[in-house]
């Protein structure tokens, strides 16, 4: 009786192990580069066009009181350029200058601040959906986030905030082959949606599937 009981524990236990083991190697996992992903998709390059065009005119402003600046600065130190009862007048100019330019700064910094808010909530969202739109699509379990660089991957500085993250405690995929990669398909499903909403939001992405998974 208890050999038969302890048969039927070892027979249990020997398929529990199997049934995990099979479940296991079932498990569908992708990486995705979150950078890439933003570099290609059409929505992140509107918004730092969007960025650029707030920017712009108030750079532009910054830069003109920046030359005139450095060129009061230049006559200021050339020998018997400006006469000694005007100097005063250019350190002054000088000074109203940088601090039009502080103005600008402080005027700008929370227009940007609330504009990128916005714009990085709405990506992360549609990342997210696209992500899980496509792990669906393609039977995946589990989908890995990273950041990396499309260029060299090999310069110091690159290789510098890769270790830097991995010292904080962040994962960064050193090796994967690259049939788990689903950068593309992600990108290619999050212009599918933003086209075919004609450059809006609030439809759920429609996935698109990859041959071959």
């Amino acid at each position: 009786m208890k050999r038969t009981k302890f048969v039927g524990m070892g027979l249990a236990l020997v398929l529990g192990l199997a049934f995990a083991a099979s479940a296991q190697a079932q498990t569908k996992i992708a990486v995705i580069n979150v950078g890439e992903v933003f570099q290609k998709y059409d929505k992140a390059k509107q918004y730092k066009a969007e960025l650029e065009k707030v920017l712009e005119p108030k750079k532009a402003e910054a830069e003109t009181l920046k030359k005139q600046i450095m060129d009061w600065k230049k006559a200021l130190e050339t020998p018997d350029f400006v006469k000694k009862e005007d100097r005063s007048k250019y350190e002054q100019a000088m000074l109203a200058n940088v601090r039009k330019i502080e103005d600008i700064d402080r005027q700008l910094k929370p227009q940007i601040a609330k504009l990128q808010e916005t714009q990085i909530v709405s990506l992360y969202r549609d990342l997210c959906s696209a992500v899980e739109g496509v792990a669906k699509a393609n039977n995946i379990h589990l989908v890995l986030a990273y950041g990396d660089v499309t260029e060299d991957r090999f310069n110091i500085f690159n290789i510098n905030r890769l270790m830097n993250g991995m010292d904080l405690g962040s994962t960064t995929p050193i090796f994967f082959d690259p049939s788990v990669n689903i950068t593309q398909q992600v990108a290619d499903t999050l212009n599918h949606h933003h086209r075919a909403a004609g450059g809006t939001t609030g439809v759920p992405a429609t996935p698109v599937s990859r041959p071959g998974m």
